[in-house]
């Protein structure tokens, strides 16, 4: 029984093309915006536009026109930027504030070993009374 060599059945994608590679029937590649499939074995340097070697399969399409812009999306008002900065800067001494209440309270503590914690915290804010003792690192009941 005889044998029957079909050679390459399918296309072998090589990417870019180059001037510096061989190529077999049967390989594609990409140049110009454009594919070509070799016909036969292609001599290294053969341009893609030598048509004894390259089939193009598809060709570049020409440039659309561009779109009109789309809408402006929506914008942060001025007031707002300022009443954020306005925010930001208060909340800054805020907690200024309370770092100097908490060294003047550590120190209250340390002076008057005497004196009831309990009553030292009831003199502060309601507000704050939640974090002192986080703040002074103490355990209160």
């Amino acid at each position: 029984m005889g044998t029957l060599t079909i050679g390459r059945v399918r296309i072998g994608w090589k990417g870019t093309w180059s001037s510096s590679t061989t190529y077999v029937s049967q390989d594609a590649v990409y140049h110009s915006g454009e594919t070509y499939v070799a016909k036969q074995d292609v001599p290294t340097g053969t341009a893609t536009t030598n048509t004894t070697y390259w089939q193009k399969v598809a060709q570049k399409g020409t440039n659309g026109t561009n779109g009109s812009d789309g809408a402006t999306g929506p914008q942060v008002p001025q007031v707002q930027l300022v009443l954020q900065e306005r925010l930001a800067h208060r909340v800054h001494k805020e907690i200024q504030a309370l770092r100097v209440l908490r060294v003047e309270l550590a120190q209250q503590v340390r002076l008057d070993q005497q004196a009831p914690l309990e009553l030292q915290v009831r003199q502060v804010p309601q507000a704050l009374q939640v974090r002192l003792p986080t703040m002074l690192g103490l355990a209160i009941p």
